[in-house]
């Protein structure tokens, strides 16, 4: 249901000084570096706004079950993984068997696994955030210092 279809709704319902408070408050959002700009007002904003204010029950009850749906939808999305996540799993998998004690570069492994350097470089990084391995600096003849990962103690 669309934003217009609700202020409609409100409006029939006879809650016409409620509607000139939500037309307001839909209009305005203040920005985030100060100062008032009139800017339209996010969908879940104008629903919190409507569960909130004192309008029918019927009417409040609609916009808390579409913020639960709208939270619902969020979660599943944010708990799916995409396409690349999927794709690298079996790299992660394959560069975790290949750390041991002795720290070794993201070119060493990167060749070792078939990646390049810089996909490497990345997924070592997602390694150990994950707490798996650790990243200390090595010293590498002609190059100076690079970053070398090994098993977590």
């Amino acid at each position: 249901m669309t934003k217009i279809k609700i202020l409609a709704i409100i409006y029939i319902e006879g809650e016409r000084s409620n509607l000139s408070k939500l037309t307001n408050q839909c209009n305005w959002r203040p920005r985030p570096y100060g100062g008032r700009k009139k800017v339209p007002m996010t969908k879940r904003e104008f629903l919190n706004v409507v569960a909130e204010s004192n309008m029918a029950d019927e009417i409040k009850e609609y916009a808390k079950a579409q913020l639960e749906k709208m939270d619902y939808a969020n979660e599943k999305r944010r708990n799916k993984l995409s396409k690349k996540a999927l794709e690298n799993l079996p790299i992660i998998e394959e560069i975790e068997k290949m750390l041991t004690s002795e720290p070794q570069t993201a070119t060493v492994i990167g060749e070792h696994v078939g990646i390049s350097t810089q996909k490497a470089s990345s997924l070592l990084r997602k390694v150990v955030a994950s707490g798996f391995a650790e990243k200390v600096d090595v010293k590498v003849k002609g190059k100076g210092t690079q970053k070398g990962y090994l098993l977590a103690k």
